[in-house]
């Protein structure tokens, strides 16, 4: 290098502004000031430097025969600050006096660049770049990548790891997965470890509890797949996990909040059947006494008390099934059932049931009922006899003179389905237009001075619009203050055939006599058991017993035979259901299929699966009427025989 820099020529080569070296057949002997300025040092063997074999092939042969070699680009040659360009070398002879062979090489002007090795620079960059920004995304981001083996061993795991569970990434991969997870957790995986090739493959979601470093235990749900790596025969399970904490802590206080509200639901289910029962049977005593008083030849006089004392008796029941229904209909509890009835008899019995209160107030009410409605339809008779007697009670409390009229008419009619229009007038007080919207509501009425004036609950027009929705219907109205109000709805049923009605026609036209019949009766309530025995005496039953409770029965049902066994469902000691499940157990064959009937006041819908559960043929909802008692024993007791 000192015997070079001793060349008149070497201030000339400091002087080109561009990168230039000389070399000789082993060293570098001479770098100008622009390559020692600007471009990143080298060894001065260029042996080490240049790395590619047809390069130092060329090198070799000029030192061999002094063929120069080609221009050509250096990958190892890198200027110190990199700007997106590429030199291309080309190498000179250098002629000396000294030696044969020297050679220059030297960095063209810009217009030699090569384009391809800049392209490959660019794409270079532009990798580190994309590879730089989803490094960040990894490190920053609110979930865990991972790669585990089919061992659990992990192979990867990205730095953010260290923010969830405090362990750093680089001490965790190469470490199994078991060494971190909750033991309960541990113990589900280790039922399944001889097969977890196949449990990763088969299980895309998993969720597992992973130890933090202060001993907590961190909930993790990851989604993954597993993969084959590429020209191996090896999968790797690679996965995202997030933190699922505070959502399994969020999806655990709903369960708990809703097996909260579920019991508090039972609750007040069990407290309404309670105050339904306890509220109902004193009410079907006094609705029994009062029956058996007026059919008692009364003096006129009395019979008019009787009449009012039944009139008062039926309102309270209104108000209080009204107040039961409404919270039944509330909760989801009520369903419609499908049963076949006589619609045009249903609706008059209704407006008969009226005539009386109608006489008092001076209101004609009267029906006008399509002849082309079919007589027998299949339907919920309960429920359209619940809505049309809300109607029709409003409408003549609300009237003062004038008429209430009901009104049905056939809207259209196929073989298998017809609707039919309700319309229910009356020339009443009428309802202003800004209280129209609000009469539907519960617990409302149309002013403040409504109840005090005309009573009632507010609840009557809240359950007929409830019920008409359960009938996927609506109800609309129409009124004009001091003319009237009309209200209307229309209803779809199934016609049915006549035959049907023919056993329970025969059954209303026979006389009442059970004197064959032995019948054990379970009722707790003292006036419930007088009332029940007088009708069952007028009916003249052949052998009657009544048990106190549920264990009494028992025993009167294993000494004696009966026909028929009527339950109270709340009784003391063992209640109507298990007295039931007793009598199916019982290992008599014929005494263990007797007809089990219901006393109860709670709907049919409340008590139908354990109903069933028991085998319990019917049940009589209280207060029932002498009508309906009868008509149910008449139904199980075949009194053709009987009587």
């Amino acid at each position: 290098m000192n015997q070079f820099n001793q060349f008149d020529i070497s201030d000339v080569f400091n002087e080109i502004n561009s990168p230039l070296f000389i070399i000789e057949s082993e060293e570098i002997i001479f770098f100008n000031k622009f390559f020692i300025d600007n471009f990143i040092p080298i060894s001065d063997f260029w042996r080490e430097v240049f790395q590619d074999e047809e390069l130092v092939s060329s090198l070799n042969l000029f030192f061999d025969t002094g063929n120069v070699p080609k221009n050509t680009l250096i990958e190892s040659l890198q200027p110190k600050i990199f700007d997106n360009q590429q030199y291309e070398w080309s190498f000179t002879n250098l002629p000396s006096s000294y030696t044969d062979r020297f050679l220059i090489v030297r960095a063209h002007d810009m217009k030699f660049l090569s384009e391809k090795y800049a392209q490959e620079q660019r794409a270079k960059l532009i990798l580190l770049k994309s590879e730089e920004k989803y490094r960040t995304l990894v490190e920053k981001s609110t979930e865990i990548i991972f790669s585990l083996s089919d061992t659990l061993e992990l192979e990867y795991i990205s730095p953010n790891v260290r923010q969830f569970v405090g362990y750093d990434a680089d001490l965790v991969i190469g470490t199994s997965i078991i060494n971190y997870l909750n033991p309960e957790d541990l113990d589900a995986l280790q039922s399944v470890r001889g097969e977890m090739s196949d449990f990763l493959d088969e299980n895309q979601y998993l969720e597992f509890r992973i130890k933090h470093v202060n001993g907590d235990f961190i909930v993790f749900g990851s989604n993954g797949k597993m993969v084959f790596e590429k020209g191996t025969n090896k999968r790797s399970y690679i996965g995202v996990a997030r933190d699922i904490t505070e959502l399994k802590q969020t999806q655990k206080d709903l369960l708990d909040a809703k097996e909260r509200a579920e019991q508090a639901s039972l609750a007040k289910s069990q407290f309404l059947s309670i105050m339904s029962h306890e509220i109902k049977t004193p009410i079907n005593a006094l609705l029994g006494l009062t029956h058996f008083l007026m059919v008692d030849n009364p003096r006129e006089d009395q019979l008019e008390t009787l009449k009012t004392l039944q009139f008062s008796v039926e309102n309270l029941m209104v108000l209080i099934n009204g107040i039961l229904d409404f919270t039944k209909i509330e909760s989801g509890k009520i369903e419609l059932e499908q049963a076949p009835f006589d619609l045009r008899d249903l609706i008059n019995r209704i407006a008969h049931s009226y005539s009386f209160q109608g006489r008092i107030k001076g209101v004609n009410i009267s029906t006008e009922i399509d002849s082309k409605i079919p007589q027998h339809l299949l339907g919920d008779p309960v429920r359209i006899s619940q809505i049309i007697n809300n109607l029709l009670s409003n409408a003549i409390k609300f009237t003062a003179k004038g008429q209430v009229k009901i009104i049905l008419k056939l809207v259209n009619s196929q073989v298998n389905k017809c609707k039919i229009n309700f319309r229910i007038e009356d020339t009443g007080i009428g309802i202003s237009n800004d209280k129209m919207s609000s009469i539907f509501e519960a617990f409302t009425q149309a002013t403040s001075s409504t109840t005090r004036n005309f009573g009632g609950t507010g609840l009557g027009l809240a359950i007929v619009k409830r019920l008409i929705e359960l009938h996927d219907s609506e109800i609309k109205v129409s009124s004009t203050l001091h003319v009237g109000t009309v209200f209307e709805f229309s209803l779809k049923f199934i016609p049915v055939e006549e035959y049907i009605f023919t056993n329970t026609q025969e059954l209303e036209t026979t006389k009442k006599s059970l004197q064959k019949a032995s019948i054990l009766v379970a009722e707790d309530n003292l006036v419930n058991q007088i009332l029940i025995k007088k009708f069952l005496k007028k009916w003249h039953v052949g052998n009657l017993i009544i048990a106190s409770d549920g264990q009494e029965a028992i025993d009167e049902f294993e000494q004696g035979e009966f026909d028929i066994v009527l339950l109270d469902i709340q009784m003391p000691i063992i209640d109507g259901f298990k007295v039931a499940k007793w009598i199916r157990s019982t290992k008599d064959i014929q005494k263990r299929e007797v007809p089990i009937l219901l006393l109860s006041a709670s709907s049919y819908l409340e008590i139908r699966e354990e109903m069933e559960e028991n085998r319990i043929n019917d049940f009589i909802e209280k207060p029932f009427t002498p009508e309906g008692l009868y008509g149910k024993l008449s139904q199980y007791l075949n009194w053709k025989e009987l009587s």
